[in-house]
């Protein structure tokens, strides 16, 4: 078999180094969205189209729990996927037309004639949104596992991946209104649509690279079970609670990565606000997150050398205790007046790379986590396992966008009024104080993950030898 090669008496599936870099692009082409929608949605939606912050934030919770409910349905549909185009790669491009799509015609700035029109026709576009973008994602855990799984290289692929982001993290989180003004400010519907092409582009070209990454390798002779049709494999939705409660790895690694999701959600979606309240204006948003972008680019390199000497649980540990001290320091001493720029930028730019350094391995170990699920239970289905990790992911970040809502309604929010202090700290709250709580959570679940790095040896040298009688049988 090609790309094999034996390390430490294990027989690895190992990938080129630029198919490794090729499918990187996979995440990147649904963050790029995923990243304009934290942005941007809310406050395009009161402050473009004048809508309810309340009802629009009930909205995005209530399409993400629809979503996360079709997600094992999805996940189900590609692990019983075997064409003639691959297992991954069909919905790797269904996934990218869905949401350029949905995203223009969200962003295109029509206007109907009530507000329950506006509020429907947001809605749908969110939702259609939701499952293109389920598409993708799915397929970058779970095409993991036919790529490689060499414990060596997959923490490459998503710090490949991170190098990506920093690129996008610039673009939309720290020069964000700084473009959009660019086409036209908040007010005129036409820079939104602007930018959602801008964005759509992006995501195609970065689609089609990770297909071309990913297509030597999504065939059948990296399926470690061939036929899904046999009855001895096959999975079915009822079958889903079952797997969670069978894999205390999946178990532990969505509460992780659960509370750390919506902890990110939270504060992503209120970057706009948080400049403009907290630090007292938009320009403060490039100032700040400029320098702490390019910082934080050190923790993706810190996070993937550990995992690869360490192993990723050491490393994403690692990083949930530097996250945890980053932002106790940033609540306590509130380097956020006129005069404490520079401070600011070092305290943030220490806080994002610590949150890099855990962010980075989060992907490669649902992988490892489907591996677990083969060593156990000796099914291979790496898309139902990371539906099972997306559920439980989604549903609880769901919560973000009604809790940003629910906030910005408490506080009696309207465009342009003045900060009170009731404002100021609700908005730091869920800044920094939100994230400080998520990493002690993922901290507290990690004690019981159980794949350090001589497990996952042990684990994959037994896969290799059960595929190799199972073959030897065939």
């Amino acid at each position: 078999m090609e790309n094999r090669s034996i390390a430490s008496g294990i027989q690895y599936n190992n990938a080129k180094p630029w198919q490794l870099v090729a499918f990187a692009f996979n995440n990147s082409a649904t963050n790029a969205q995923y990243f304009m929608y934290l942005m941007f949605f809310i406050y395009y939606c009161t402050d473009s189209l004048g809508l309810s912050a309340v009802i629009v934030g009930g909205m995005m919770t209530f399409s993400r729990i629809f979503d996360a409910f079709i997600d094992p349905m999805i996940g189900l549909m590609i692990d019983k996927t075997n064409t003639r185009f691959g297992k991954f790669r069909p919905y790797m491009f269904v996934g990218m037309i869905i949401m350029n799509i949905s995203t223009i015609g969200l962003y295109w700035g029509l206007q109907l004639d009530s507000n329950i029109a506006m509020y429907t026709w947001i809605a749908v576009c969110y939702v259609i949104w939701n499952i293109g973008y389920t598409c993708s994602t799915i397929c970058t855990k779970s095409a993991q596992n036919v790529l490689t799984n060499n414990p060596k290289q997959r923490p490459l692929v998503s710090g490949i991946d991170q190098v990506i982001m920093t690129g996008l993290d610039i673009l939309i989180f720290s020069f964000g209104m700084i473009i959009l003004n660019y086409f036209g400010g908040v007010e005129d519907p036409a820079s939104f649509r602007n930018f959602a092409f801008m964005i759509a582009g992006f995501t195609t070209l970065f689609t089609i690279i990770a297909m071309a990454g990913i297509w030597k390798k999504d065939n059948e002779n990296y399926y470690e079970v061939k036929d899904m049709t046999k009855k001895e494999n096959q999975i079915k939705i009822k079958d889903f609670i079952s797997i969670i409660k069978g894999n205390k790895a999946l178990q532990m690694l969505i509460v992780a990565g659960s509370s750390t999701k919506i902890a990110t959600s939270i504060q992503s979606s209120a970057t706009a606000y948080f400049f403009m309240i907290v630090m007292g204006g938009a320009e403060f948003q490039a100032i700040v997150n400029g320098p702490a972008t390019f910082v934080s680019l050190a923790g993706a390199f810190i996070g993937v050398g550990l995992a690869v000497y360490l192993g990723l649980k050491k490393s994403f540990v690692i990083g949930q205790i530097l996250s945890i001290v980053a932002a106790a320091i940033l609540l306590a001493i509130r380097p956020f007046d006129a005069g404490s720029v520079i401070l600011a930028v070092v305290l943030i730019s220490f806080f994002r790379l610590a949150e890099r350094m855990a962010d980075t391995n989060q992907i490669p170990m649902i992988a490892d986590v489907a591996d677990y699920e083969l060593w156990k239970n000796g099914r291979f289905i790496p898309s139902m396992i990371a539906t099972a990790f997306s559920f439980v992911d989604k549903m609880v970040s769901s919560l973000s966008g009604l809790l940003l809502g629910a906030v910005l309604g408490a506080a009696h929010y309207t465009a342009g009024m003045e900060v009170t202090p009731t404002l100021y700290w609700s908005i730091l709250g869920l800044y920094f104080g939100a994230p400080l709580i998520a990493h002690s959570i993922a901290l507290i679940a990690m004690k019981k993950y159980p794949i350090n790095k001589e497990f996952y040896e042990k684990m994959t040298k037994e896969n290799r030898e059960r595929k190799a009688k199972m073959e030897m049988g065939a």
